[in-house]
């Protein structure tokens, strides 16, 4: 007979650095045997450096095509709230309020994706702070956990995935995006905004895994008719965020998520297609600037950690076709683009450091393709 344990969700901070990632731990209800202990992976060489290049950001102007904007970004936990704000996380650093209304005037999106709220905190706060910045009315958000989905557009209620059967294992936030009729005809857009396990230790390699796997079985379960939710045939999906993929170790959980390989499927059921003609998901791996020099999401040069595409973008690639994107890096900006998008040289930096980012705001614009 399989034994299963009630799980309990704990907040707890890694302490691998000034600015580490807070974890939320999985943590069971009886005490484990401890037989190891985590540490720091050994720092890399020093990478190559590649040319820099200023940018003029002509990726922040919106292509002609009927597309709608995407904006990703891990915030750093409550770093775009007043320092008096009685609900920010005991281990927030910085604030960055004025940093992220210069971000989000400049990349004027239609979806954001963000990370590192306060799970207490409620949607309508954040929806009302965009709308404080932007001027425009119309932003709602919803969220789950410290994931927190806000747009321009509406919510069309009843997508919400159910995993009540299932240990906590981190849920994520889910929502279905009403996309204007007059643009996007009949068709709607399923988002899933996530924050995967942070750290290296085996335990946290594993959970990155079983997030994984609940993500495939609810989106298995959402693309066939029966049980929680069902899509809309050819309803085209993201699934983004802070998905902590690093270079020391296998990061399969990544390659699940792009293929439908589910590890667990004792527990999770058997893989899927995550593409509605069975094919693969599209992984759009933006460059900073839109230069195709440098992919990495996060960065903190003073960390013994190497820098990394941490954060990533699936879709749908055969409904929606990516037609810009790119990682913004303000300091590598020209005093044109400052001038023309209302950015400051330290916009993307954490504590205005030079050579320390955390992670990186990411644009994307997509459209549809026509069926």
């Amino acid at each position: 007979m399989k034994k299963y344990f009630l799980l309990i969700l704990v907040f707890t901070v890694a302490c691998t650095g000034k600015n580490a990632e807070p974890v939320i731990e999985i943590v069971p209800t009886y005490t484990p045997q401890i037989t190891a202990t985590a540490v720091p992976p050994t720092p890399l060489p020093t990478p190559t450096l590649v040319p820099v290049e200023y940018s003029d950001a002509e990726f922040l102007d919106f292509p002609d095509a009927v597309s709608f904007r995407l904006m990703d970004y891990n915030i750093n936990w409550d770093s775009i709230f007043p320092d008096d704000d009685l609900q920010n996380m005991g281990y927030r650093e910085i604030n960055r309020q004025d940093e992220f209304s210069r971000l989000v005037n400049a990349i004027q999106p239609d979806i954001i994706c963000l990370q590192e709220i306060n799970p207490a905190r409620k949607p309508q706060q954040i929806a009302d702070m965009l709308i404080e910045i932007t001027g425009d009315e119309n932003w709602k958000a919803v969220s789950e956990r410290d994931n927190v989905i806000a747009t321009r557009f509406d919510f069309i209620e009843g997508y919400i995935f159910d995993i009540s059967n299932y240990p906590p294992e981190l849920p994520q936030a889910v929502s279905m995006i009403d996309l204007p009729d007059e643009k996007f005809g009949e068709t709607d857009l399923f988002a899933i905004c996530a924050h995967f396990k942070a750290a290296g230790t085996s335990s946290d390699i594993k959970t990155r895994q079983r997030q994984a796997d609940v993500l495939l079985n609810r989106i298995g379960d959402a693309m066939t008719p029966g049980d929680s939710i069902d899509l809309p045939i050819n309803t085209p999906y993201l699934l983004m965020g802070d998905f902590n993929v690093y270079d020391t170790d296998p990061a399969y959980h990544l390659t699940s998520m792009i293929t439908g390989d589910i590890v667990d499927e004792d527990r999770y059921g058997g893989d899927i297609s995550p593409d509605w003609d069975g094919t693969d998901l599209g992984d759009v791996y933006p460059s900073i600037n839109n230069q195709g020099l440098d992919w990495d999401t996060w960065r903190d040069d003073g960390s013994p950690y190497s820098s990394g595409a941490l954060d990533r973008i699936l879709y749908t690639d055969s409904i929606l076709k990516v037609i810009n994107s790119a990682i913004l890096d303000t300091t590598l900006l020209t005093d044109e683009a400052f001038d023309k998008y209302g950015l400051d040289f330290g916009d993307v930096l954490f504590a205005s450091e030079l050579g320390n980012y955390d992670h990186l705001p990411i644009v994307i614009d997509f459209e549809l393709i026509a069926q």
